[in-house]
């Protein structure tokens, strides 16, 4: 048995010295041990990306996971520029106030 048996109510979010390394059997070991795994991190599931393995035809599903994962980048993006624009604004007010 691999040391997933130690480590089994852990997450693999949790931190791992850097030189550990994940074959796919403990991956495949881990997320049939833990099957609620993607449901306790849904944000995992925006990162991944999963062919459709006919040839010819795209799920639909896939196509609205795709079109999901690029408007989120894209709010990310525009979040991170109103943050940063508000702290610029927050500088500029201090200044002034001062």
């Amino acid at each position: 048995m691999s040391n997933f048996s130690e480590h089994k109510n852990n997450t693999l979010l949790d931190s791992q010295p850097d030189d550990y390394s994940l074959s796919a059997e403990e991956v495949s070991e881990y997320l049939l041990t833990n099957p609620d795994f993607f449901t306790k991190h849904p944000e995992v599931t925006e990162k991944l990306v999963i062919p459709h393995t006919q040839k010819g035809s795209v799920s639909l599903v896939e196509i609205q996971g795709e079109l999901l994962r690029k408007k989120t980048r894209q709010l990310n993006y525009k979040l991170n520029q109103l943050v940063t624009i508000a702290k610029q604004n927050e500088k500029f007010t201090a200044c002034i106030l001062t």
